[in-house]
């Protein structure tokens, strides 16, 4: 079969591999028929995800159509249309009981979360950019996509849509608060709109990239902040009467830029201590490394500001979600800007690498004569 494979910062190759096989006896072959790009793909092209080995496939958000099963899988069949959870869980032990999925104890050796297309310390699991994919623990992670929902609907629901969903259930938000969220990508918009799920009057969206704000304010009511043309914590001070945001979301990570362009790592974070009100919170879902070391911590403990982060807990709210979608509250298509087949799945890259053409959602389709 051919995959995305990466061989080191700014060297990934779409190439043949081997096909995978059953390994365990709860293991699944699925058959990609769509699959996404995600900004945590691009820490990984970027160089700025440790751990990264050599020779692995990348991606984490896919669909596609169970192609063979383990002999103790139970919840699935043949021929079944599954979305997979980003994050691999087992089902079984005290943190899956709990529903904390991304904390499952069975998922990986180390003490980091495990998921799909990721570095040596989440397993090394090969990801979903790729013909075919084995999937672990299948009786508890992979959910059959009901008929209404069409594969570009479904795939958003694998990693962004539960990350921006609990983001904002991070943040706290109860009806009448002031939710700011810094970062209009894919979690940004999908922690923007659970926002408004859970009650907030007004969502403050701040970004450098027009086409993003565009989507903000059509799609999520949003009001916004250009930081390249205007100082996002002195204008949203200035919009909340100089009290600052009741919650303030960093949907970023590690790929910040600052108002001049330049690369700040943890700007995204700086801003949201000063942004956010005395005694309000922040929730972290954008990813990091080492560079988040130099947190203003002090700043933060001075305000008695309440912190909450991790990695998402994505077969918690699939369900939740995909409820909101059927009955028409949600419509996780609108990130969708570029539909691609797999072979242009380096385009797919560069288009969202750059920005280019609008790109805030690229989505990979195998080609209908590959599914036989």
């Amino acid at each position: 079969m051919k995959a995305v494979v990466y061989h080191g910062p700014h060297d990934l190759r779409y190439e043949e591999v081997p096909d995978p096989q059953i390994r365990h006896s709860q293991d699944i072959i699925v058959r990609v028929t769509a699959a996404a790009i995600c900004g945590t793909d691009l820490h990984i092209l970027h160089g700025t995800l440790p751990g990264m080995k050599p020779g692995t496939i990348l991606g984490h958000e896919f669909v596609g159509v169970v192609e063979q099963l383990g002999p103790d899988v139970t919840s699935l069949q043949e021929g079944d249309r599954v979305l997979v959870p980003t994050t691999i869980a087992c089902g079984w032990c005290f943190f899956c009981r709990r529903g904390d999925f991304s904390q499952c104890d069975n998922a990986t050796p180390s003490k980091t979360p495990g998921w799909f297309g990721g570095p040596e310390q989440a397993g090394a699991y090969p990801g979903g950019q790729a013909e075919l994919v084995r999937v672990p623990f299948a009786n508890t992670g992979p959910l059959v996509i009901p008929d209404a929902l069409a594969d570009e609907e479904a795939v958003m629901l694998t990693d962004v849509f539960p990350a921006g969903f609990m983001a904002a259930e991070l943040a706290g938000i109860r009806p009448g608060d002031v939710v700011v969220v810094f970062g209009c990508g894919p979690v940004g918009l999908c922690a923007q709109k659970s926002a408004r799920l859970l009650g907030a009057t007004r969502v403050i969206a701040v970004d450098g990239i027009e086409e993003r704000l565009d989507l903000a304010r059509q799609e999520n009511q949003a009001e916004t902040i250009d930081f390249r043309k205007t100082d996002p914590v002195q204008a949203i001070r200035e919009r909340t009467g100089g009290l600052g945001a009741e919650s303030c979301i960093d949907a970023v990570g590690a790929e910040a830029v600052n108002r001049e362009g330049k690369h700040q790592p943890i700007q995204a974070l700086l801003w949201a201590v000063e942004a956010v009100r005395k005694a309000g919170t922040i929730a972290v879902v954008g990813s990091y490394g080492q560079e988040a070391a130099h947190f203003p911590l002090v700043q933060a403990f001075s305000k008695n500001v309440t912190w909450r982060q991790g990695v998402c807990n994505h077969r918690t709210y699939i369900p939740r979600l995909i409820a909101y979608v059927l009955s028409g509250q949600v419509d996780p298509a609108f990130l969708l800007t570029h539909v691609l087949p797999l072979d242009d799945v380096l385009v797919g890259y560069d288009l969202f690498n750059r920005r280019d053409q609008g790109c805030i959602k690229a989505v990979l389709q195998t080609a209908p004569e590959e599914l036989g």
